[in-house]
């Protein structure tokens, strides 16, 4: 009888463990819209390239921060026309910057510069 029970709760266990596998939602379900790169980059005061840099981001994965989230919480909206840049010295001008969130502080990214995407 004893070995009957312990079977059966070792399979109990190995169903609930399997049930909360199943369900789990991906890391990009989880995720949040934001900011990242392969390289290191920088947000600004405002969306110029001459505004003062409010933090140096890391490439993803390589220090902290290195990604920042979105202002619009549900998508990174609110772009607008600031001064031209370059994402490299022999790269095109842009001059999109989107808005993101550096800890309630509204911050500017040269938005061709960096990737969008499920961050977190």
């Amino acid at each position: 009888m004893a070995k009957h029970v312990t079977r059966l709760a070792s399979l109990s266990g190995a169903l609930t463990a399997g049930l909360l596998i199943a369900t789990a939602p991906s890391a990009q379900a989880i995720g949040v819209p934001g900011a990242s790169a392969t390289h290191d980059w920088n947000a600004r005061a405002s969306a110029s390239a001459s505004s003062a840099v409010v933090v140096r981001v890391h490439a993803y994965g390589t220090g902290n921060p290195d990604y920042i989230v979105c202002w619009e919480k549900e998508h990174c909206a609110g772009k607008k026309t600031g001064s031209d840049y370059r994402c490299s010295s022999s790269g095109a001008k842009h001059n999109t910057w989107t808005p993101l969130d550096w800890h309630g502080r509204k911050v500017w990214v040269a938005d061709k510069c960096v990737g969008f995407g499920r961050v977190e």
